[in-house]
């Protein structure tokens, strides 16, 4: 029997972080205010970049939880749930960082959540399409919840290669940056990869522990 990941601990790690660094972000936020530069207040941010980055957050959603109804049916809605919360986290950690971080809050720091939540979205997709794969395999064994955790284990290790090949690529990306001297830009760089970090590492550890333990 292969040695599997405990979930119930990844999960609770999982928790703590995102809540630790909401917490900071938001005690930041209010301490420091329009006091600093630059400054942290609603006023950098435009109103109608704030209403497109939802609505393409909310139709990035729909999307998802389509996709996986349609392929997973039933099981496709509790899919869809896990995808959705690992996103949202996704977005709101991305944001706070960038306050934490000192990066100027503008429509580059919705970039930086929209980049989160895409990120925790093809974790979902990909770790539950080749979960189901797994899955499949071990349909006719005997102990089905120590199989859906060999799967789940399986799985999550792929997945720390993604998250290793998402890292190099982000950057590469904030490297040629750098080259070009777009100051700018690398006040986002550990945003950037802090935030994907924490999306891909969450919603592995959400969907683990919602779908693959119980399914």
């Amino acid at each position: 029997m292969k040695k599997t990941l405990n979930f119930s601990k990844l999960f609770k790690v999982m928790i703590i972080i995102p809540a630790v660094i909401l917490v900071a972000g938001v005690a930041l936020l209010a301490i420091l205010g329009g006091n600093t530069d630059p400054a942290y207040t609603m006023l950098n941010l435009g109103l109608a970049v704030v209403l497109k980055t939802i609505l393409s957050a909310v139709f990035a959603a729909g999307l998802v939880l389509l996709y996986f109804v349609i392929r997973f049916r039933k099981q496709g809605v509790l899919m869809g749930l896990c995808s959705g919360l690992g996103a949202a986290v996704s977005a709101l950690v991305a944001f706070f960082l960038c306050i934490i971080c000192r990066a100027p809050l503008g429509n580059t720091t919705f970039a930086t959540a929209l980049a989160g939540v895409c990120i925790s979205y093809a974790t979902s997709v990909i770790f539950f399409s080749r979960f189901s794969v797994r899955r499949s395999r071990k349909k006719n064994t005997d102990n089905t919840d120590n199989n859906y955790s060999e799967a789940s284990s399986s799985v999550f290790s792929t997945m720390l290669i993604m998250l290793v090949i998402v890292l190099a690529v982000i950057i590469c990306g904030f490297a040629v940056a750098a080259v070009f001297s777009s100051t700018f830009l690398m006040l986002y760089a550990l945003p950037v990869l802090l935030s994907a970090v924490v999306a891909v590492l969450f919603t592995l550890a959400v969907s683990c522990r919602m779908y693959a333990n119980k399914a």
